[in-house]
């Protein structure tokens, strides 16, 4: 019985021997097809939009803020510029609006809306569309004439000593907003999100 025993152990022994040298003999001649891609590497940057509203100071003034005396007939230069910015790099919508109080109409101007269109239902803002591929990104808010190129107000002549304390009171603001026009197809929606 132990000789059988041993043969048997010898046979098992051997065909395992046998099996490990075919495995490896097998596992060695077999190709695999293999490969691999070069990554794709995604990177996202900060976006930005940037505008400025400043005009010519005047004596004493500021490019944000100028003092006019009212003079019955005077013409003043008055060139309010929107400006994108450089550093803007993404399209947007841009609006002013302009904040008027005129009692007794003392002042005489008119605003330069060439390219822009009034916001429907909101009185005093104009919007238009400005791409980063755009050339002219500088926006004169009031029209000029002969000798004020870029803008002007006129004191009315009809403006009198007895009206003056009246006509004190008058101002003229403008003010400049962007969003990007990205997710707003309509610029009544972009409006809502500014206000």
């Amino acid at each position: 019985m132990k000789a059988n025993k041993s043969v048997s152990l010898k046979v098992v022994v051997v065909l395992l021997a046998v099996v490990l040298l075919i495995g490896c003999a097998a596992g060695g001649t077999i190709a695999w097809l293999m490969t691999d891609t070069n990554p794709v590497t995604n990177t996202f940057s900060a976006s930005n939009i940037k505008i400025s509203l400043t005009e010519t100071p005047l004596t004493g003034g500021t490019a944000t803020a100028n003092t006019y005396k009212l003079i019955p007939g005077k013409t003043y230069a008055k060139d309010p510029v929107l400006t994108v910015e450089s550093t803007t790099d993404v399209d947007c919508w841009l609006f002013f609006k302009v904040e008027e109080n005129n009692p007794g109409d003392y002042l005489d101007y008119t605003l330069n809306l060439d390219g822009w269109q009034p916001l429907a239902g909101v009185a005093g803002v104009y919007y238009r569309e400005v791409k980063v591929s755009d050339t002219a990104k500088s926006f004169y808010l009031l029209e000029g004439k002969t000798g004020f190129a870029n803008g002007y107000v006129t004191v009315s002549d009809a403006l009198t000593l007895d009206k003056m304390t009246e006509a004190s009171t008058a101002s003229l603001k403008f003010t400049g907003y962007a969003i990007q026009k990205e997710g707003f197809t309509d610029p009544a929606l972009a409006w809502d999100e500014i206000s």
